[in-house]
């Protein structure tokens, strides 16, 4: 009798789209780098458009094209409200955990009474802020008011890397009235969520 070949129930396009996933995923910092140069350099369109597609198709990370302004974020923004963002919030198993796989891209302020102003700036153990994979600030906010900086977010999945599993750039602005917004992206995968404030 011969034997099943599993692969057949699958069209010769969907493989290929899974291997370029694979590709992709194996291959996602040196992806990320070349995008930069292209965009540094301003060169073929059209390979931007084509590493851009591989980064926001699988990983919906693809902001390094995106070149992140203020715009009036002091004071055009949104607010989050969630307290289980808090660092002492824990994820218990049987609740939905907080996912920001669909969060919309744009100028975020942490809600001073719910989380706590700010995001944390050391490891946060994972289970905590509502979700599995806590994202936690690696680099220090910015100590000059009005400045628009960039710092690496840290993604901690089981401990893996000293807590940083992963690890991408957001912006931050530090406005006027001591307080900061920030430029928040979707993540590639659940469950992972920013983390926020001490309360």
């Amino acid at each position: 009798m011969p034997k099943h070949n599993p692969l057949t129930i699958y069209t010769d396009a969907e493989i290929q789209y899974v291997l370029l996933g694979i590709a992709c995923f194996l291959n996602r910092r040196e992806i990320e780098q070349e995008l930069h140069n292209l965009c540094q350099n301003s060169m073929s369109f059209f390979l931007i458009v084509s590493l851009c597609f591989c980064l926001n198709v699988f990983f919906l990370n693809g902001s390094l094209c995106q070149a992140v302004v203020c715009n009036q974020c002091c004071t055009n923004y949104k607010v989050i409200n969630d307290p289980r963002r808090s660092i002492k919030s824990v994820w218990q198993r049987g609740q939905e955990p907080l996912c920001d796989r669909r969060i919309q891209r744009g100028w975020y302020r942490f809600n001073n009474q719910s989380t706590g102003p700010q995001m944390p700036e050391s490891v946060i153990q994972e289970n905590h802020c509502g979700t599995h994979d806590p994202i936690w600030l690696k680099d220090g906010h910015p100590s000059i008011h009005e400045k628009n900086v960039v710092r690496k977010a840290c993604i901690n999945s089981f401990g893996m890397n000293g807590g940083c599993f992963d690890s991408f750039d957001i912006n931050i602005q530090k406005c006027t009235g001591n307080y900061f917004v920030y430029y928040l992206i979707p993540l590639y995968y659940c469950a992972t969520a920013y983390c926020a404030g001490k309360r």
